[in-house]
């Protein structure tokens, strides 16, 4: 019986290592090879009957760019809904705009008052091998009121139920 295991063994390795060869054999095949060095042409956008001259996102933490612990200005940036009003704007054109309530800061957390009552977004300390809070203090005021409108209506926690809610988010 072990015997019958080693042939099977041996057979699974040989047909592995055949299977196994570089760009340059005698495997290769020269017409992916070729367009592998072509550069892809760029596309051209259009919206075709579509409009997309507006855009509204509602969702929770991940669409407003909550990251790290906290919600920062570059965490928003990246956020799902303004990475997919950028791909919008290629096809919408020049009327199409997005905008979205930003944080006044990088650094993460909240003031009222000037006191801080939420801590700055998490960093990674690669010799404790532990997340610790950004070096710096928030700027962010929740007093200050931003004008609208807004097309992101991401809000860090929000539930479905919350949407119903009169004045949720305010």
């Amino acid at each position: 019986m072990k015997i019958k295991h080693t042939y099977i063994l041996l057979a699974m390795a040989l047909v592995v290592f055949m299977g196994c060869s570089d760009d340059d054999g005698p495997l290769a095949i020269p017409h992916i090879r070729q367009a592998e060095t072509q550069t892809p042409p760029t596309p051209s956008f259009t919206s075709g009957s579509a409009d997309f001259s507006t855009y509204v996102s509602v969702g929770n933490s991940l669409t407003a760019g909550f990251s790290d612990n906290a919600l920062f200005a570059k965490g928003q940036a990246v956020s799902f809904p303004k990475i997919l009003s950028e791909r919008l704007a290629l096809a919408a054109g020049s009327g199409f705009a997005f905008t979205q309530p930003m944080m006044a800061d990088d650094v993460g957390g909240l003031l009222l008052g000037g006191q801080q009552i939420a801590g700055p977004r998490l960093i990674f300390d690669a010799q404790a091998q532990v997340p610790v809070p950004f070096p710096g203090t928030p700027t962010t005021e929740v007093t200050n009121i931003l004008s609208g409108p807004f097309n992101n209506m991401g809000v860090p926690g929000a539930k479905s139920y919350h949407l119903l809610a009169e004045g949720y988010g305010n």
